[in-house]
């Protein structure tokens, strides 16, 4: 059973609109990812997303909200901000995240192969 139901919170569907960024700590445990969320997300949506969406098995949830920055734009002091953000940090309960190689090296023998 989902901890939303659990706490009387009723089924709420995940759809494809909220997006989830991996983002690249260097300071984490093997088994803590660090994700960027939107701020509306709470740790249990959280957990049920990354549970039921990527099949990982969460131990624990914390978050921090994160202002966005803000610049001055020209000399009458207007100031433009960026989006606020909240930032998610999960610890898995079982084996260890390893951050995805996005640009892998090719070997030489596999291109001498393809050729």
């Amino acid at each position: 059973m989902s901890h939303a139901l659990k706490l009387g919170l009723g089924v709420r569907e995940f759809l494809p609109n909220w997006p989830v960024i991996l983002l690249n700590v260097q300071r984490l445990k093997p088994n803590e990812v660090a994700l960027r969320v939107l701020p509306k997300m709470n740790k249990l949506e959280i957990r049920e997303y990354m549970e039921k969406i990527y099949g990982l098995k969460v131990d624990h949830v914390s978050t921090r909200n994160v202002l966005g920055r803000r610049r001055k734009t020209n000399t009458r002091g207007v100031f433009d901000k960026q989006p606020d953000y909240k930032v998610a940090f999960l610890t898995l309960k079982e084996g260890t995240f390893k951050f995805p190689d996005l640009f892998p090296e090719k070997d030489e023998n596999q291109s001498e192969e393809s050729k």
